[in-house]
């Protein structure tokens, strides 16, 4: 039974990572069993990042959900970590602040914010396109090629792809999923885009709506 946990609450001027984390838990309600841990779980929930001044606090109350910008002074559990590799392999080990004191509140949050992704990239691949189809400036087609293995994927009408993108397996399902913005992978060598700047822009700000969950 659904209640009023479902309809996640983001001001639309929060930073970025209060709407990253707001899309995230929408994602987590796609999940039963995730959804269910959302609407019994109460507490305040901080993320810090460790490289600059970003930070977000979730407050699950019966009430609702809430996503605000920076940590909140009464927050249960904090976590201070590197957001831009945070989840990635050999990324550091996040600092926990608050998890001997509210065991059940850092366990289960760190569950929702990491909803199953999709296993296959394709299919990562197919769903952005499907949820972007009918956005003012979304390319006409775009070639997927995974760099892991030279397989790749063609999706759209026109003959030739508007934009082409290249890259690990599980940097492309995150740029689809949502979790990996396409500026900061291309900034870090992670992405490579093949394309018209023009073309570019207009993805990267078609693909952050949708991260922010717009």
């Amino acid at each position: 039974m659904s209640d009023g946990r479902d309809s996640i609450a983001v001001d639309r001027e929060a930073p970025p990572v209060a709407r990253v984390l707001a899309a995230t838990l929408r994602r987590a309600l796609q999940h039963p069993n995730l959804a269910s841990t959302l609407r019994k779980l109460e507490g305040r929930f901080a993320i810090r990042s460790s490289t600059d001044p970003q930070a977000a606090t979730i407050r699950f109350a019966k009430e609702g959900v809430e996503v605000v910008g920076g940590v909140d002074a009464d927050a249960d559990v904090v976590v201070t970590a590197d957001l831009a590799t945070m989840g990635e392999p050999g990324a550091p080990k996040p600092k926990v602040a608050g998890a001997a004191r509210h065991p059940l509140l850092a366990l289960q949050s760190s569950k929702l914010l990491e909803p199953p992704p999709p296993t296959d990239w394709k299919e990562a691949a197919r769903d952005f396109m499907r949820r972007a189809d009918g956005r003012n400036g979304m390319p006409t087609a775009v070639r997927v090629v995974n760099v892991d293995d030279g397989s790749d994927l063609f999706i759209g009408d026109a003959v030739e792809p508007e934009l082409e993108f290249y890259a690990s397996g599980s940097v492309l399902i995150g740029l689809f999923t949502g979790s990996v913005h396409p500026g900061e992978a291309w900034f870090a060598g992670k992405l490579k885009i093949l394309g018209s700047i023009a073309a570019m822009s207009r993805f990267a700000g078609i693909a952050q709506d949708l991260m922010f969950g717009q």
